[in-house]
């Protein structure tokens, strides 16, 4: 994905936040950065630089003047239904041998992994270390 991304000029980050707006459009940049895993300072240096590629607009919400709500533009939408069709086609590589339960089984792996995960962070790295002998 990373290479077919370069192909598009977009970062990697931008990738992903492009699917992401796709489904969400109007999130806030608090939002966007909670549900990235990323700082909110490096949130705003992706989408200030999204913006300057014409993929996005920032907008002041209509009801809360502090909050800044993000919205694809026309050209952020199609780049967005580009990628979806690409990322749809290497899904079907990905499971091409792979049963509809095998792929159900390992998508809940995954998402198990990934919980896990999250739990870490929220934990003290450091007690993780193995002990010294």
């Amino acid at each position: 994905m990373h290479k077919l991304a370069d192909n598009i000029d977009l970062y990697p980050g931008q990738f992903h936040l492009l699917m992401f707006l796709q489904e969400n459009n109007g999130s806030s940049q608090k939002e966007i950065a909670d549900i990235s895993c990323v700082s909110k300072p490096t949130i705003t240096v992706t989408l200030s630089g999204m913006e300057q590629q014409g993929l996005i607009k920032k907008e002041k919400d209509g009801n809360d003047r502090r909050i800044t709500r993000i919205y694809l533009t026309a050209k952020g939408k199609e780049i967005a239904q580009n990628i979806s069709a690409i990322h749809d086609n290497l899904s079907q590589e990905f499971f091409r041998n792979f049963s509809q339960e095998e792929q159900l089984l390992l998508r809940r792996f995954l998402l198990q992994i990934r919980n896990n995960l999250m739990e870490i962070k929220d934990k003290d790295i450091t007690k993780l270390w193995p002990e010294e002998k």
